[in-house]
């Protein structure tokens, strides 16, 4: 079986109980991406008087992918959502989008930290895998909101964990913004502005960043250019926007 353990944030967020109460109790929560069955596998961390162990279980409600010309790409965690997504070897003219998964923990805040208590096994919560989604691949999680790239359609998705427990159809759970090209990469500011990069090594859109408005600003729409191409990379950090171009970093 090859596992691929695509995120370690659920097990810093999701932790149940402290190890000195830990004996016989649900330490974390941890999912993980199963290439053979292009399916997501999860398991309760567990420490016993024989040591740690977690039992690999399927997950309830997760949709059927052809293992041949699908499979599973990045995934990210918030508020006990976890969202991941889906792309195929066609250009996502066979089935891509994203699926989305309530984990089963709950969050009881205490003054400055948090425990997470596993009530429930987790489930599928949405699932929207079509042939006019783009491909996504990159998957980012900028304050509580996810974003995702759908390559082929030259833009990106973004949605939340509230949009996403509240849908009652995945079609009205996220909004499609037009932005970047090939394959994308993205930053987000505040829910406000979004930098999503072109991907061209060469010619009129080497270089090219798509900064977009969203927010207060929607509706607004320019374009800046770092010094080459070849862009695949993009993040924020203290008020800073950085991009990955074909030579060395570029920040505004």
């Amino acid at each position: 079986m090859k596992i691929k353990l695509t995120f370690l944030t659920v097990l810093v967020l999701w932790i149940g109980a402290t190890a000195v109460h830990a004996q016989d109790r649900t330490v974390a929560r941890l999912f993980w991406q199963d290439d053979s069955e292009a399916t997501v596998r999860w398991g309760d961390l567990k420490k016993s008087a024989a040591g740690w162990t977690i039992q690999p279980q399927e997950l309830t409600g997760f949709p059927e992918l052809d293992i041949a010309e699908q499979g599973l790409v990045q995934m990210h965690a918030d508020s006990g959502i976890v969202l991941l997504s889906v792309n195929d070897h066609a250009d996502g003219t066979i089935g891509s989008g994203w699926i989305a998964i309530d984990s089963g923990a709950v969050e009881e805040p205490h003054g400055n930290h948090s425990h997470w208590r596993f009530k429930q096994p987790p489930q599928v919560l949405l699932s929207h895998i079509t042939t006019d989604q783009g491909n996504p691949a990159h998957v980012y999680r900028y304050g509580d909101s996810f974003v995702l790239a759908n390559d082929k359609n030259n833009g990106f998705t973004i949605t939340n964990a509230k949009e996403l427990r509240s849908a009652k159809a995945p079609e009205s759970a996220a909004t499609f913004h037009s932005g970047g090209n090939g394959h994308i990469t993205l930053a987000m500011i505040n829910h406000q502005v979004a930098y999503a990069t072109w991907i061209a090594p060469a010619g009129d859109d080497c270089g090219r960043v798509d900064v977009i408005g969203l927010g207060r600003n929607l509706g607004k729409h320019y374009s800046i250019k770092c010094p080459t191409g070849l862009l695949h990379g993009a993040t924020e950090n203290s008020g800073k926007v950085f991009f990955a171009p074909a030579d060395g970093v570029c920040w505004i």
